[in-house]
């Protein structure tokens, strides 16, 4: 058909899109209203599931799209912070047919918890079969 555009294939899907990622991200600390917002609302852009201790040290328990935490990761890199670093990190290929949010172990929503939360923050870990994951940041391995 004349001056019909030639249809062009779509670009082949990343193994990434259809990988659950898990970050378990250490901060010296969660304080400044500004941060914990972006924190919070970055998540839940990214269609994250997770949880925020605030206070010393802060910590963030992020699960979704790998792709979705490789961007939320960069975008809290891009901020001001004394110290972070990602402690523990977990991908897992989806099954054929399986969705992110079939696959997840944690709740979809992303909740902050207080400055006395580490307990709680631990026990979520745990209630998720993530002890593994939290373990990394008592262990205070850093990758990337």
């Amino acid at each position: 058909e004349a001056g019909a555009a030639a249809a062009t294939p779509p670009p082949p899907a990343s193994p990434l899109d259809n990988t659950l990622g898990r970050r378990m991200i250490y901060f010296h600390h969660i304080i400044n209203e500004n941060k914990r917002a972006l924190v919070r609302d970055w998540a839940a852009q990214l269609r994250l599931g997770g949880y925020s201790k605030i206070g010393w040290p802060g910590l963030v328990v992020i699960e979704g799209s790998e792709v979705a935490c490789q961007e939320y990761v960069r975008g809290l890199q891009r901020l001001k912070w004394q110290h972070m670093a990602v402690r523990g990190e977990e991908t897992e290929p989806l099954a054929e047919g399986q969705s992110i949010d079939g696959a997840r172990k944690m709740h979809h929503g992303f909740e902050e918890l207080g400055t006395e939360g580490m307990s709680t923050f631990a026990n979520r870990c745990k209630e998720a079969g993530l002890e593994e994951l939290f373990r990394t940041f008592l262990n205070g391995n850093v990758r990337g």
